[in-house]
């Protein structure tokens, strides 16, 4: 590996058998991060479906697609014995048990894969390979001129083997029902192949999993995502610093933490090498007028690094370096001209004061600005008595148009809102806010926009109060129903309380 030059045996991961692999990652639903396996959907499906064996997370990859997808509750319930195994269907188990029993028993008697499909097309009607793959290729392109000649030249072929024509007909109503959305094995087995190697790392090398994962992703959710599941698993995601970190995210040899990588904050790029070298060849830097001086990054990458922490390390305020950069950049280049000669006179060394920190929602925005994502944590962390108290709240009131309604509390941190409109083309906005436990998006109806606007502001902290709708276009979904600033609670919390469950209705 990069920070400890060990090798994993090629061996490990291909043989495909560690129990670890199983247990932890994908039978735990624990796939944030896993090539194909990380959605939620997806991580729920794992965790009912326990698999034990690569054979498993390969048939969850060809199931886990729109059409095939439906079958996955009879997979699992067959897979854990929950269900008997039917051979196709019910209506033709009886008489097709054991013409196919070989070709599905990996698969509990479901047709998973297109080879599968075309196995069957050549046991039951005589097919060739040829003939197999066109009635599939006719399938999946629904050309309806070529479905109806293939439907009789299957029910002929069945007939020929000693099929009726009713089952011929019957088996290939499943077959078109499926063949469409059939995942091709080889594929299947591949994808999953990357997955184990990902899960193998996952279980046994999780710092130097997370660090990679997080240079391949560049999305604010995919990234929060990651960060949030490494740290649930004790491994810190530390801010970047030019004392500490590399060009890109870096894991820290002999501790669970990773850094933040320079060349991540815009305008730093190519500067980042520049930097690292300096700090290498000369030691750390003791100070942010040593930095400038030793360093010499152009302004634009200067104002990057300071929004972004990556200077917090020199004791200064982001508020102050940002303020007085020009006067120390301008005596880091006069001084370099001095040095070589370019300069007669020694420019005067300014004085660096300190000043009072920017509003935490102004360093939050600027974060965001620069690198993408929060690097210092995110708003609701500066209220952790409010996150322990509200966050995860439920209760049920009668509402006096919808009867009894369930409600949710979520800590958040809002980073967007978004105008839109509702399917019958009325107003409605999007709050997207990062929680405890991820980014959330939920809807703001016009009937509740006008009360709560004024608390719907980006890089701040909230308490997002959510009501299951029941009914209407978004039946199911969690709306959002009120927002009430953290700072608005922090002394009160009685107070906060009673705001929330009595907010208007």
């Amino acid at each position: 590996m990069e920070r400890t030059g060990e090798r994993v045996p090629q061996e490990r991961l291909e043989s495909r058998d560690d129990p670890a692999v199983y247990e932890e990652v994908f039978a735990a639903g624990d796939t944030t991060g896993i090539f194909q396996f990380g959605s939620e959907g997806m991580q729920d499906m794992l965790a009912k479906m326990k698999p034990s064996e690569f054979d498993h997370i390969v048939a969850m990859n060809a199931l886990y697609r729109p059409g095939p997808m439906d079958l996955l509750p009879e997979y699992i319930a067959r897979m854990n014995g929950e269900e008997p195994v039917v051979y196709l269907a019910e209506s033709v188990h009886d008489e097709m048990k054991d013409a196919v029993a070989d070709l599905l028993d990996e698969t509990y008697g479901i047709m998973v894969f297109q080879e599968q499909v075309m196995q069957v097309c050549r046991r039951l009607a005589g097919f060739t390979l040829e003939e197999a793959d066109l009635m599939r290729r006719a399938i999946s392109k629904k050309k309806e001129d070529l479905l109806e000649s293939q439907r009789e030249a299957f029910v002929e072929g069945c007939a020929q083997e000693g099929y009726s024509q009713t089952v011929g007909r019957k088996v290939f109503g499943l077959i078109e029902d499926f063949a469409g959305y059939a995942f091709c094995r080889a594929h299947a087995t591949a994808y999953a192949a990357i997955a184990y190697q990902q899960a193998y790392f996952k279980a046994h090398y999780p710092t130097a999993f997370y660090t990679a994962a997080l240079r391949t992703e560049d999305k604010e959710d995919d990234q929060v995502d990651l960060i949030q599941n490494a740290e649930a698993k004790g491994i810190d995601v530390l801010p970047p610093s030019v004392n500490e970190s590399g060009q890109q995210f870096t894991a820290i040899p002999g501790k669970q933490e990773i850094r933040f990588g320079l060349s991540t904050i815009k305008n730093v790029g190519k500067q980042a090498q520049k930097i690292i070298g300096e700090r290498e060849s000369g030691g750390e830097f003791d100070s942010f007028m040593d930095f400038c001086m030793r360093a010499i990054p152009n302004l634009r990458a200067v104002k990057s690094l300071i929004k972004a922490g990556a200077m917090d390390c020199f004791g200064l305020s982001r508020k102050a370096m940002y303020e007085q950069k020009d006067a120390v950049m301008t005596y880091a280049r006069k001084m370099r001209d001095y040095r070589t000669g370019d300069r007669v006179t020694e420019p005067e060394k300014p004085e660096i004061v300190d000043k009072p920190e920017w509003p935490a929602k102004m360093r939050f925005q600027q974060e965001r600005d620069v690198a993408g994502i929060y690097t210092t944590g995110q708003p609701i962390d500066t209220f952790p008595e409010l996150v322990d108290l509200y966050d995860g709240e439920a209760w049920r009131r009668n509402h006096p148009r919808y009867g009894a309604s369930k409600y949710e509390v979520r800590c958040g941190s809002i980073l967007s809102i978004s105008e839109a409109t509702t399917r019958s083309g009325n107003p409605m906005w999007w709050v997207r806010y990062l929680s405890t436990d991820g980014i959330r998006e939920e809807p703001v109806f016009e009937w509740r926009y006008d009360a709560i606007q004024n608390n719907l502001e980006s890089d701040v902290a909230a308490l997002i109060v959510s009501k299951a709708d029941t009914g209407g276009e978004y039946a199911g979904m969690y709306s959002v129903e009120n927002v009430v600033p953290m700072k608005d609670l922090k002394d009160e919390h009685a107070a906060g309380h009673a705001r929330l469950l009595h907010s208007p209705a």
